[in-house]
């Protein structure tokens, strides 16, 4: 039925980032499935391998903002949470002293 990835089984314990967006096509593909064709969420889930909770998040989705709701949304960039200047701030505290070459990977080290 078209290509669609496998998901690894959940681990539990520490939450890890989540894989990259399922793409528009394959979103409307399930969401057609469901709504138009009558296809039972259980069934459309297990054939491509998404959670129920996709199929019927999609699908709320389809039905307030239609084929715009599935679209993928920018994610917001990971980074440091911190403001910039309190980041630099503490790396001039912790870096006074020493070689001006180390880099914030290596402050650990002298944590």
């Amino acid at each position: 039925m078209g290509t669609h990835r496998k998901r690894k089984p959940k681990k539990k314990g520490k939450r890890e980032r989540s894989a990259k967006p399922y793409p528009f096509e394959f979103r409307l593909k399930v969401v057609k499935l469901y709504l138009e064709d009558g296809y039972p969420a259980s069934l459309i889930s297990e054939q491509f391998g998404i959670s129920d909770h996709s199929v019927y998040h999609w699908s709320r989705k389809y039905r307030q903002q239609g084929e715009q709701g599935l679209l993928n949304k920018a994610r917001k960039p990971s980074g440091s949470k911190l403001p910039t200047a309190v980041t630099l701030s503490f790396y001039k505290q912790v870096c006074s002293g020493y070689s001006t070459k180390i880099g914030t990977g290596q402050i650990t080290i002298y944590w």
